[in-house]
């Protein structure tokens, strides 16, 4: 592929260029805030052919000043696209793009702004769309396009790309064309070369002098009447300096600072977990030692990164769920991936044109905010679960439920209440579950147990005793069970409590839970009543644990026969778990109590269940932790 030869001279603030000098692109390079300062300056010159100059450092040496001048001597007429990096530290910090049209004898006036970060670029071929000739499709040589926008090595070749309104401006003016001969293989053209003879207006044409005829079939040279290039000569001495010895640069190349933000915090994440987490939202806690006073008041300048220069660019979502300026600000970040050891992030902020960004949407994407009532059973999985107020969860019967999220909020009502074992049959029956109340004819069945003892069945005479479920399970171990059932009797007994786990980073309970064991109300004169069911367990694990709503796990109470009848015994009351990491708080009232025996036995009515279990404790729930570092200025 043909390359067109360049001259690119770089000049403080003005145009250096004698009068006959050829044709020129004068090229003014200015920057929008934050670029500033620069290193170096990189010049790409995109022609039809393709790629006539790849990233020249203009100058050769030392750093730019901007606004400056570049002046090319393009050595054919034709548009170029013209495309400028600003590097600091070695990346990119500033962009820019225009396009200029070269024409003979005239020097061709163009700006471009380098404008902070990098340009589109949506074919990833590493030039920008704005003067990529096929910007659909990766072509990182430029080489031609044919019309439907596939490389057409064979393809006429383009006149270039019209530049974008915002590309910048350029335009010609003239320096003398007349007296410039038209550049190779170009068409006279009257505003260029002037007027072509007239006889009328100029006389005849003088006679040309004789020479010496030719061989027939000998070809006439060609006459050079291009004139001489008066360009003044390189004076430049030769460069003498020493080959450069330092050390190869080490720096990563993200050291360069985020342009527009003036401050920077790394955070350091550190996980337990053997295996990576992945897409995994964090906290990050700020607290009155954050110097508050340097960003937005609100916090709408608070960016994340994987890049200590933001160069990524600000590439981890987040969502400011608390903020109070001199207090204790709280925001989750989404982190892609987190190995074990520890993972380093970066905060920035200290932009006051920044707009916010916090989405809670885009930090938990497989979020669930309830907008009706449902039902769930088994393990279920989300980002962020919300129960919202007015809703009702109802707890599928004989199904422990379990929830994990990074964020729990229960704000309406948990419906368990006899979604446990199941109580014995009508007409006689043992209630199903380890602790399930017993069955006798001619006596009150038993209730069931959980944390506490299902009560007896009442009885007349000696008995026989139907005796009440027996507590099982561990009240400090993280594990929970249902609630078991009563014996059946004249009804079926009455259904244990159902089992809830709540495991999350934060939970927060406002609304009420209800695992009771289900109550037995059928009753009468006469015969033989059934035993309530044993309340449910409710675990919760957290880092930081609130419960501000009521949690209830009582026993149910036992069939209410009297007179002549049998009364069931109460189910026992269930158990509550709670462990966590970092806090917890519990205003809610926490109902244990065992469910009430039914009145009617000769020698002794339905013995009420006996309380369950409370426990509290310290655990490691969350992989990880995080850390602040210093503030520092960039």
């Amino acid at each position: 592929m043909r390359r067109v030869g360049w001259l690119v001279v770089l000049l403080g603030a003005s145009l250096l260029a004698c009068k006959d000098a050829p044709s020129t692109i004068l090229l003014e390079i200015r920057a929008e805030p934050g670029v500033l300062p620069l290193d170096e300056l990189r010049l790409s010159v995109l022609v039809a052919s393709g790629i006539a100059v790849s990233g020249r450092r203009v100058p050769e040496t030392g750093s730019p000043a901007i606004p400056g001048e570049v002046v090319l001597y393009p050595s054919a007429s034709g548009p170029l696209r013209l495309w400028v990096r600003g590097l600091r530290g070695g990346v990119a910090v500033g962009e820019g793009t225009t396009l200029a049209v070269a024409e003979a004898g005239k020097q061709v006036r163009a700006s471009l702004t380098l404008k902070p970060g990098t340009l589109p670029d949506g074919d990833k071929d590493g030039i920008p769309d704005a003067v990529d000739n096929c910007p659909a499709l990766p072509n990182p040589k430029q080489e031609p396009c044919g019309p439907s926008g596939d490389l057409r090595p064979d393809a006429p070749r383009d006149a270039g790309v019209d530049a974008p309104p915002d590309l910048g401006r350029a335009e010609a003016t003239d320096r003398g064309s007349a007296d410039l001969p038209p550049l190779d293989g170009a068409k006279p053209d009257a505003r260029r070369d002037g007027p072509k003879p007239d006889a009328k207006r100029d006389g005849p044409k003088p006679d040309a002098p004789k020479t010496d005829a030719a061989k027939p079939d000998a070809p006439k040279p060609k006459q050079d009447t291009r004139p001489p290039d008066t360009r003044p000569p390189d004076t430049r001495p030769p460069d003498t300096r020493p080959p450069d010895t330092r050390p190869p640069d080490t720096r990563p190349p993200d050291t360069a600072p985020a342009v527009g933000w003036h401050y920077r915090v790394a955070i350091q994440i550190t996980s337990s977990n053997a295996a990576p987490l992945t897409n995994y939202p964090i906290v990050v806690p700020l607290g009155a030692a954050f110097a508050y006073g340097h960003a937005r008041s609100d916090g709408g300048d608070l960016r994340f990164s994987t890049s200590s220069s933001g160069a990524g660019p600000f590439n981890l979502s987040h969502w400011i769920e608390t903020w109070s300026v001199g207090g204790a600000s709280k925001i989750w970040v989404r982190v892609p991936t987190i190995g074990a050891g520890t993972t380093t992030i970066y905060l920035f902020y200290g932009n006051p044109a920044a707009s916010s960004t916090s989405s809670q949407a885009a930090v938990f994407p497989g979020r669930f905010v309830s907008t009706a009532s449902l039902s769930l059973g088994g393990a279920q999985s989300y980002d962020w679960f919300e129960l919202s107020p007015g809703h009702t969860l109802t707890v599928t019967a004989g199904a422990p439920l379990t929830i994990t999220a990074r964020k729990i909020v229960i704000k309406g009502s948990v419906a368990g209440t006899g979604a446990g074992h199941a109580g014995g049959t009508a007409g006689g029956g043992v209630g199903a579950g380890p602790g399930g109340g017993a069955f006798e004819v001619s006596s009150g069945s038993g209730g069931g147990g959980h944390g506490g003892a299902g009560g007896a069945g009442g009885y007349d005479g000696t008995g026989p005793i139907a005796a009440g479920g027996l507590a099982y399970g561990s009240a400090t171990t993280q594990a929970i069970d249902m609630g078991s059932g009563g014996g059946g009797n004249n009804t079926a007994g009455g259904a244990g409590g159902g089992a809830l786990t709540l495991r999350a980073r934060d939970l927060e309970l406002s609304g009420a839970l209800t695992l009771a064991g289900a109550d037995v109300t059928a009753g009468g004169t006469s015969g033989q009543c059934a035993g309530g069911g044993a309340g449910g367990g409710l675990l919760l694990l957290g880092y930081t644990v609130v419960v501000s709503g009521p949690v209830s796990l009582k026993g149910g109470q036992g069939g209410q026969c009297d007179g002549a009848g049998d009364g069931g015994g109460g189910g026992g009351g269930g158990r509550f778990k709670l462990f966590y990491q970092g806090s917890q708080s519990v205003t809610g009232t926490i109902s244990l109590g065992g469910g009430i025996g039914g009145p009617g036995g000769g020698t002794a009515p339905g013995q009420p269940g006996a309380t369950g279990s409370s426990h509290t404790g310290a655990a490691t729930v969350e992989p990880t932790s995080v850390s602040l570092g210093p503030e520092v200025p960039i």
